[in-house]
């Protein structure tokens, strides 16, 4: 009984952050995706230009 317990700690001590993780990995990945609002209006910052760029299957990439 008690190695279950144990068990059960471990389970939720490591697997808590795991699953954390998993869930909301792609906004630790890409944090620019979730910008609310229209992303036309973002400021482009002094220096650079704003370009796009369309991949062979019309994928839209913008870039600075």
């Amino acid at each position: 009984m008690r190695i279950l317990l144990v068990l059960a700690a471990a389970a939720i001590v490591f697997g808590g952050p795991i699953a954390a993780l998993a869930v909301f990995q792609r906004n630790l990945l890409y944090p620019g995706a979730f910008i609310a609002g229209p992303r036309a209006r973002l400021p482009v910052p002094p220096g650079t230009e704003a370009i796009l760029l369309v991949t062979a299957d019309d994928e839209r990439l913008h870039a600075l």
